[in-house]
C-alpha cells in the first residue's frame, strides 16, 4: 500500500472516532457548535494557479430549536483575496428521526475583495 494512502486512511479513521460520536447528539439550549472547513486546489497543469478557501463558524443555541451564529469565509488565489464576516439565524424543525433536523434560516453580512498583486 502507498504510504500517503495509509496516512490519509488513518487520519480519516481517527476523525471518525473523534467527531462522529459527538455529531449524533441532539442540540439543547445553551449548546454551541464550531465549524471549520476549507479547501486548497493545485492544478497539475499550472501549480502557480492554486486556489483555496477557508470557512470558520460558531453558533449558539439560545433555545432548543433556534440558534444564532457568525461565520467568516475567505477565498484566495495568486492575485485575488476576499473575506466576508456574516451573521445567521436558524430555526430547526424537529422530526421523528432524532438525527434529522430540517431548518430554515437567514444570513447577512458583507465581503471585502481585493484583486491584484499587492495588498496596499
Amino acid at each position: 500500500m502507498n504510504r500517503h494512502f495509509k496516512v490519509i486512511a488513518l487520519t480519516l479513521l481517527v476523525t471518525m472516532f473523534v467527531v462522529v460520536p459527538s455529531a449524533v447528539c441532539q442540540q439543547e439550549k445553551g449548546d454551541s457548535e464550531i465549524g471549520l472547513s476549507g479547501s486548497f486546489t493545485v492544478p497539475h497543469s499550472s501549480p502557480s494557479d492554486a486556489t483555496g478557501s477557508l470557512f470558520l463558524s460558531y453558533a449558539y443555541y439560545f433555545r432548543v430549536h433556534d440558534s444564532i451564529g457568525t461565520y467568516i469565509q475567505t477565498t484566495f488565489s495568486k492575485d485575488q483575496f476576499s473575506i466576508g464576516p456574516l451573521v445567521e439565524y436558524r430555526h430547526l424543525f424537529p422530526t421523528k428521526n432524532p438525527k434529522v433536523f430540517p431548518f430554515v434560516g437567514v444570513a447577512g453580512g458583507f465581503a471585502y475583495s481585493h484583486t491584484g498583486g499587492d495588498f496596499d
